[in-house]
Order: structure tokens, then C-alpha cells, then sequence
């Protein structure tokens, strides 16, 4: 201290480690601490002002941070290697047959310079049959792909303006959870030399099926869920009138010691991005769910991450997400942004799950709130997106959160499947037969002894 007096220079620490004698057990503890000499008119320090702050929360959750980002790099980095390393050529085709993805192996074997922007990949070759006879568009691989065929080592003739070489193509058709085709994978070698291909023909097909398997179920959502001593009933309808695939997504998981994770939400967008971007949002409620057991830090988790990461291209989501403990009845939960849901009791009355949070993906750092119901056997939780919601005959006459009142309200003593059938029958019957948007609905409860 007669330092600082003496020479009358401010001294300042940052994050200066401190742990206390009488309790080890707290572990390191950090602190921001100040000296500011307080000099008189003469010049001369009359004393000094001694400053506290405890910033131990604040080290321990970057440090967390920079160990979730630093895994996520990591994760990132090994796909991106796994992709960029294939021999094979891979493209990602959207369901109006331009490509979406392209990797470096793929533009090696066309021979196309890496200035061709990668939407004119699909335009800049033609295929032949190997005596040299022209297809048509449709009969490319990846056209037949979009009308459902899954091809296997099927070779043709590849002229582009770069070479011409022979090829052989295996391709799969992705689908959305309604068996809607969405898009298409073509995976390409170059077969110029068929003796070396013929040796290793076996293997090739055994890892492309297993990467349009992987992707594949990357973006098709479970339909169904089996957890003991879970009623859950999930409906999901795709909107008649668009032929891309909407951004609803749900997910039910076990998180260990009878507790479940409940999950479901909408991405702002449509098509094959915004299901990547569903895929993408539903893994990361897991793995923070995985690591928390508080819904409002799980949904703070998945936003800081979202609002962090803009180079992938992330919309605003809504999201509604639920922890239930299955022997105590006990819900907690956290909204984001999401449309209310209703917990309809076995005795017929009805309780708006009505909780404040915006949406993810909008301001980084936002709290999240959590709020908490007990369950009994015979209630049930319903969950919907705006699809639901949204479901009109006109412009101006909602099906609306009333519609969803009116119909629960009216149903008791049914299983979770009935409600979750009857409910999206009354939204499409008020819509005039057919949704206008994709829309998706869980209906949940603790299952009844004497049905268990």
C-alpha cells in the first residue's frame, strides 16, 4: 500500500486468481481489483480508494465458451476434412436439379476451374451412354434420383468443356419426414481406368451407401417415440400447395435419471437449407441438454451459439423447450419466441403455457426465463407450430390459438394420438381441407397405470 501512496500512481489487476484459506473447497475465485491514490490540492496522496469486484462467473463461463467453441471448431473441422478429403466426387442436388454443394474431388474429376460459380456445374457437362449415345436431362442420375430411383455404379460417358472421361455414378434421392423427395446425392468416380475401379468396386458401394444414409437421416425427423411411461403422439403435414420443405422441427430424447428432453420449433425459411438448419438446431438442443439441466440455460446455450456463429447462415427460430421428469410429474420449461402451449388436464380444463423469450438467434446474451407445471396421469401438453396456428380459409380468419382452445376444450378422456389426430383434422377442416404452410404438433402426458 505505501507503494501506491508514495508514488501516487494508480494500480490496476484483472482476473487475479484468489483462493480462500478457510474454504479450499471453493476452488480458484476471481477478482478485479483497483488502487487509486486520492491526491490533495498539494499534490500529496491523502489516501487511497480500494476496489472489489468478483468476476468469477464471468472467467468460468468464457473458459466454458471457448471450450464449447473450441469442440465445435473442432467437430467442424473433422467433417469439412472427411468431405474435402473423399476421392469420390459429391454433390448435393436441390429438388429443381441445380447443385447445392459441390466438393473439391468433384470440380478435380470435371476438370472445372474453381472461378465456375457452383450453381452452373449442373449446365456445363452432358452424358452419354459408353457407345457414345446422347441422354436426355432427365435421364441423368440426378434427375432420377428427384423421382425416386436409387441408383448403384452406373457408368456413362462425361463430356464437359474441360475433358471428356468416363464415370460412374452411384446417386440416392433425400427425403423430408413426409416422404416428400427434397433433394438428391450423386456420387461420382472417375472410371477412365476400369481395372483399377473393378478391384475396388465392393468397397465404393459399401461407402456410398453409408453416405447417403448418413445424410439422409440428418435431415429427416423421427415421426414416432417410445419412452416408458410417456404418452407421446407427433403429427406432421406438409403443405399441399409448396414443393419445398418447410423449417418445423420436434425432437423427444432421454437425458438419463427418468427425465426426458421435449422439444419443438419453426426455422424462419423453406427448402433444403432451412431443413440443414433444423437438423443443425435440433443436435444442438441435445448436446446442450446433455450438459445442462435447466431448460432456460439450454435455450441461452443454443442462442449465444447461433448469434456467434453467423458464418453459417442461421435464420431466427422459435423454439419451445421442455425437461419433464417422468416419477415426479414435473416440467420445467423455456419459450423462445414460440407459439404457446396448452395443457389440457384430465378433468377438461385448460392451462396456456404462456411464457416471455424471443426469439433465437436475435440478441446474443439474452436470459431466458423457466417456468414449471406438475403433470398427473390423464393431462396431456400440446405443442404446435404457426402452421397450426396459421391455418386459415382467407386472410383474415385464423384458426388461432382460440381454435386450438375451442378443440381441446371439447375433447377429454382421449389418448395423446387421438388429440394429435383430431386436432390437426380440425385445423385443416377450418383451412378448407388443406394447410397453407407446413405445421407440425406433439401431443405429450404421463401414461395412466392402467394403460402402461
Amino acid at each position: 500500500m505505501s507503494v501506491f501512496r508514495d508514488t501516487g500512481i494508480p494500480f490496476e489487476a484483472k482476473e487475479k486468481p484468489f483462493i480462500y484459506p478457510d474454504h479450499p473447497e471453493w476452488g480458484v475465485t476471481y477478482w478485479d481489483w483497483t488502487l487509486i491514490p486520492i491526491k490533495g490540492s498539494d499534490g500529496i496522496v491523502h489516501g487511497l480508494v480500494y476496489s472489489l469486484v468478483d468476476v468469477t462467473h464471468d472467467v468460468h463461463a468464457r473458459q466454458e465458451i471457448e471450450q464449447l467453441r473450441a469442440d465445435a471448431e473442432s467437430r467442424a473441422a473433422e467433417l469439412e476434412s472427411v468431405f474435402s478429403n473423399l476421392a469420390d466426387g459429391l454433390a448435393i442436388f436441390n429438388d429443381s436439379g441445380e447443385v447445392l454443394l459441390a466438393n473439391k474431388s468433384a470440380r478435380i474429376i470435371l476438370g472445372a476451374p474453381d472461378d465456375v460459380p457452383l450453381e452452373t456445374l449442373s449446365r456445363q457437362y452432358r452424358l452419354c451412354m459408353l457407345d457414345g449415345k446422347p441422354l436426355s436431362v432427365e435421364e441423368y442420375s440426378s434427375r432420377r434420383a428427384l423421382r425416386g430411383e436409387a441408383l448403384r455404379d452406373e457408368r456413362f460417358l462425361l463430356v464437359s468443356p474441360w475433358k471428356e472421361i468416363v464415370v460412374s455414378e452411384s446417386a440416392s434421392p433425400i427425403y423430408d419426414s413426409s416422404s416428400r423427395i427434397i433433394g438428391a446425392t450423386v456420387i461420382f468416380r472417375d472410371q477412365t481406368e476400369r481395372v483399377a475401379f473393378e478391384a475396388q468396386k465392393q468397397q465404393i458401394l459399401e461407402r456410398e451407401h453409408r453416405i447417403a444414409e448418413v445424410l439422409q437421416k440428418a435431415l429427416v425427423p423421427d415421426t414416432s417415440y417410445t419412452i416408458p411411461g410417456c404418452e407421446i403422439a407427433v403429427r406432421y403435414e406438409v403443405a399441399l400447395k409448396e414443393a419445398e420443405v418447410g423449417g418445423d422441427f420436434y425432437d423427444v430424447f432421454d437425458l438419463g435419471n427418468r427425465k426426458i428432453g421435449i422439444l419443438i420449433g419453426d426455422v424462419a425459411g423453406k427448402g433444403l437449407a432451412a431443413a440443414i438448419q433444423v437438423a443443425a438446431a435440433r443436435h444442438s438442443f441435445r448436446s446442450y441438454a446433455y450438459i445442462e439441466s435447466a431448460p432456460e440455460q439450454v435455450m441461452t446455450l443454443v442462442n449465444n451459439a447461433i448469434c456467434r456463429d453467423p458464418q453459417q447462415g442461421f435464420s431466427m427460430l422459435t423454439a419451445f423447450f421442455a425437461i419433464l421428469d417422468l416419477d415426479q410429474g414435473v416440467m420445467d420449461y423455456a419459450n423462445a419466441g414460440h407459439e404457446v402451449p396448452v395443457l389440457r388436464r384430465a378433468d377438461g380444463t385448460l392451462e396456456e403455457l404462456d411464457l416471455e423469450g424471443i426469439a433465437l438467434g436475435v440478441i446474443e446474451g439474452y436470459d431466458y426465463r423457466a417456468s414449471q407445471v406438475i403433470l398427473k396421469p390423464g393431462d396431456f401438453v400440446v405443442m404446435v407450430t404457426d402452421g397450426i396456428i396459421e391455418a386459415r380459409p382467407d386472410s383474415k380468419h385464423l384458426f388461432g390459438l382460440e381454435g386450438m382452445v375451442s378443440f381441446l376444450s371439447k375433447k377429454v378422456s382421449q389418448s395423446a394420438d387421438e388429440l394429435a389426430e383430431g386436432l390437426l383434422a380440425a385445423a385443416k377442416k377450418h383451412a378448407g381441407g388443406a394447410l397453407s404452410d407446413d405445421a407440425a404438433l406433439m401431443v405429450f402426458g404421463l401414461e395412466n397405470e392402467k394403460s402402461a
